[in-house]
């Protein structure tokens, strides 16, 4: 299994905590404008999901829950380890648990409110990488440990890659473009810090990620 830019466009639930609990965020229609609010406290399914690292909270903090992309990744792990195999996924995200609010939406290649422009825009948030650890514990299936985007492709030598082809490429503006892609896919200001990767397989002899 390869999957790139596939966890982040799963659904979410956000929860803040508010008086000593934890409430689901919800969105409300009122005169047809959208708006965000706190609903009640959150079912024990999603409770169930919070880690402990994040249990003891403070006033207004947010969190981010996926079952979904919980669910999507057991069922791959459960997968290859019946049948064998690995699974490598590239995603922008947060290697250890987190709070915050990462739900973004994009229209036109520029932000903007999610709670506008309904059906047209990307929505997307940064994806749990220590949910999907987890959820590879559960299955019972080897785990690599989670590392930048950029450290992997460099320990996957992504420069003598860029190197070989630029020495079979003629054309000087195309020399610079594998010179651009490659500082772009690992300069960590970039998308070299801000993408997390992690592989899962019946055995923990994981490449790149040593």
């Amino acid at each position: 299994f390869i999957a790139n830019e596939f966890f982040d466009a799963l659904p979410i639930e956000q929860l803040v905590y508010k008086n000593n609990e934890w409430k689901q965020r919800i969105i409300t229609s009122k005169e047809n404008e959208l708006s965000f609010n706190l609903g009640d406290t959150a079912c024990q399914n999603l409770l169930a999901l919070i880690s402990a690292e994040l249990a003891p909270a403070h006033e207004n903090n947010m969190i981010e829950i996926s079952p979904q992309t919980i669910d999507i990744f057991k069922q791959i792990s459960l997968h290859i380890k019946k049948n064998n195999g690995a699974g490598i996924f590239i995603d922008y995200g947060y290697a250890h648990e987190n709070y915050g609010d990462s739900l973004q939406a994009v229209k036109h290649h520029k932000f903007t409110n999610p709670l506008e422009n309904v059906g047209q825009s990307d929505l997307t948030s940064h994806v749990n990488f220590a949910s999907l650890k987890r959820a590879a514990t559960e299955a019972k299936i080897s785990s690599s440990k989670v590392i930048t985007q950029g450290e992997w492709l460099n320990n996957m030598d992504i420069n003598f890659r860029a190197q070989q082809l630029i020495a079979n490429c003629k054309n000087i503006n195309q020399q610079a473009d594998i010179i651009n892609a490659c500082n772009r896919l690992t300069a960590p200001h970039l998308m070299g810090e801000l993408f997390k990767v992690i592989a899962i397989g019946n055995n923990d002899n994981f490449t790149g990620f040593k």
